[in-house]
């Protein structure tokens, strides 16, 4: 999310089962192959314009979805919480 969130253009496989339908639009949804790949990257190479449509695409995108504050109050609670837990066990043997 956070390329998205600094107006990069993004490609990305589709996930499938409609796991995806949010991202229509703003990111380059291709199949999972080299070909489907390389088709969207030589897009993006060769139109500046069609880069730059995706970049605010998906600038836009994240930013009515993602919180940058948010995201990193969760994973820091979630390493606290996988550290302290590691930190108990390991005084725990040390006793």
């Amino acid at each position: 999310m956070e390329p998205m969130l600094a107006g990069l253009p993004v490609i990305m496989n589709r996930i499938g089962g409609g796991g995806d339908a949010d991202l229509e639009g703003a990111a380059v949804l291709v199949e999972d192959s080299v070909a489907g790949y390389e088709g969207a990257l030589i897009e993006m190479v060769r139109c500046e314009a069609h880069r730059s449509r995706i970049g605010i695409a998906c600038r836009d995108l994240a930013a009515k979805t993602w919180d940058p504050v948010e995201a990193e109050a969760r994973q820091a609670a979630l390493t606290r919480r996988v550290l302290g837990g590691a930190l108990d066990r390991a005084s725990a043997v040390a006793g």
